[in-house]
């Protein structure tokens, strides 16, 4: 009987533990401060917004960076956060650019920015982020303001 006890009250302990050590991801929304982001200004920025996002109120935005991927922003879980540059990879072909990389950390949160240049003109980009074994990816459609 006593093992039986000893052994509820183990797994008791452990199990919120467990629980709360699985990982999750966060939301991600439009960034609700512009201004704030310290990009409202300047030549170069990468304006990123979700396909169909008809919002013309200025916040529009799903995420924001300079063209060289420093000062990046996301809403993640409501509140708009600033993302930590860890690393930029880029591609070549032909001494054009192919493919470029950015890899961010906001937390425990990883997130990867890809852009796929299609021609002179079009860039496909893609966004990922990670947690453990959990991940989430989705498109948007970025532009540059100069």
């Amino acid at each position: 009987m006593r093992c039986k006890i000893v052994a509820t009250v183990l797994v008791a302990v452990m199990l919120p533990g467990f629980v709360a050590s699985q990982a999750s991801l966060p939301r991600v929304g439009l960034i609700k401060d512009y201004p704030a982001t310290g990009l409202a200004v300047g030549c170069g920025n990468i304006y990123s917004e979700l396909p169909g996002t008809e919002n013309n109120s200025g916040d529009k935005y799903v995420f924001l960076s300079r063209g060289d991927g420093g000062n990046a922003w996301m809403n993640l879980d409501g509140r708009d956060t600033s993302l930590r540059l860890v690393r930029t990879e880029t591609d070549f072909a032909s001494e054009k650019i192919t493919k470029t990389r950015q890899a961010y950390r906001a937390g425990k949160t990883r997130i990867v920015v890809t852009f796929r240049h299609v021609d002179g003109e079009q860039v496909v980009m893609t966004i990922n982020l990670l947690n453990g074994k959990a991940s989430r990816s989705f498109r948007a459609i970025s532009s540059s303001d100069c």
